[in-house]
């Protein structure tokens, strides 16, 4: 930012002003580089030394502060100034914060209750959640198929059979070349006492795995 009478710096404000960054997102890590004992972010933009190492620190701080204040190309930017950290070893824990800035939409938090109380409200939060993930990702993304069929046995043991069925309705839906999201459903379906439509889910799941439990399953409902 600094090199040059700042010609990068000034490219990138006239970028800023008049591009629309939507959808973009910039994490800017800062490090001490100018090694001087005591330096903060204020001290640093009022320090008048002509160093190489201070004057390119206050090319960065004046990039932050240009780009904080200039919000209407909807840019998605943060930073972080890491004081103990120089050059030479800001890269690696820069890139470990910008991930969790760039990506803070992608943790799908639950708290205590979820995991024991499956109800409609859990189900929409979790299509909710993938459906933004999904969209601030540019392509599909699913719920993981292992999380979504335990919370559909945890409705089924608690007898939520409407909560349960659309859960796992749900596995078989986006990941139909699972044999265990058939099998499962297959077992919700014998709870329910719907013999035939576990059958079918059963034979589903060994067409695609064959599974001695499921065939012990299968076999078992078919009186063999």
């Amino acid at each position: 930012m600094y090199w040059d009478n700042q010609k990068l710096f000034k490219e990138t404000q006239k970028a800023l002003v008049n591009n629309n960054y939507s959808g973009v997102s910039l994490f800017l890590g800062i490090a001490n580089s100018s090694m001087i004992e005591g330096i903060d972010t204020i001290k640093i933009k009022e320090d008048t030394t002509k160093s190489l190492l201070a004057v390119q620190m206050r090319s960065l701080f004046e990039l932050r502060d240009y780009i904080s204040n200039n919000k209407q190309n909807q840019l998605k930017f943060a930073y972080r100034y890491y004081s103990n950290d120089s050059h030479a070893s800001v890269p690696l824990i820069a890139e470990y914060d910008a991930f969790h800035v760039i990506f803070n939409y992608y943790p799908f938090k639950l708290s205590y209750n979820d995991y024991s109380n499956v109800n409609q409200a859990l189900i929409s939060k979790i299509e909710n959640h993938f459906e933004n993930v999904s969209k601030q990702m540019g392509y599909k993304v699913k719920p993981p198929e292992d999380m979504v069929n335990s919370f559909g046995y945890v409705a089924l043991n608690s007898k939520n059979y409407d909560d349960a069925i659309y859960i796992f309705k749900l596995n078989v839906k986006n990941y139909p070349e699972s044999y265990n999201v058939y099998d499962s459903i297959g077992e919700f379906y014998e709870a329910r006492g719907d013999k035939a439509y576990a059958i079918d889910s059963y034979k589903k799941a060994l067409l695609i795995k064959e599974v001695p439990y499921t065939r012990q399953k299968l076999e078992k409902l078919q009186g063999k």
